[in-house]
């Protein structure tokens, strides 16, 4: 106690505490976002390709990303809007909640290339979907 009381204020100025150091700045990338039109430019584009040349279409890692992203999107907005059929709704509520599934196109897969934990993505779905009362139509 007296060790704590023989410090004084002017104790503390001869050695001053260290100043709050700056974060080192980190330079990344800048991520090209991708619009909801240039999703479905590509998307459209894909599907004008003829038969011919399907086979030779060369697939870049930001064609695939576009795929990606335009899939979850869709499949988000097709079961939040109650206009779309029970049958469509049922089928893209499968495929979120499917667990064995780890293609290229699975749930899991693209919610982990968005960048969003597929789980926390399930569990505020099925928030959203019961407190509009529609997850008991999605699960039969």
């Amino acid at each position: 106690m007296q060790l704590a009381l023989s410090f004084t204020e002017s104790s503390f100025c001869e050695f001053p505490l260290p100043q709050r150091l700056p974060r080192p700045r980190v330079k990344r990338a800048p991520r090209k976002t991708n619009t909801a039109v240039d999703i479905e430019q590509l998307y459209f584009d894909l599907l004008a390709i003829p038969d011919s040349e399907v086979d030779t279409y060369v697939w870049t890692d930001a064609d695939i990303d576009r795929v990606r992203e335009y899939m979850l999107h869709h499949a988000l907005g097709v079961l939040l809007d109650r206009r779309n059929s029970l049958a469509s709704r049922q089928e893209h509520w499968a495929w979120v909640m499917d667990e064995e599934d780890f293609g290229p196109f699975s749930f899991k897969t693209l919610a982990y290339f968005a960048g969003v934990d597929s789980e926390l993505l399930r569990e505020g779905l099925v928030r959203t979907l019961t407190k509009h009362q529609v997850l008991e139509q999605l699960t039969v």
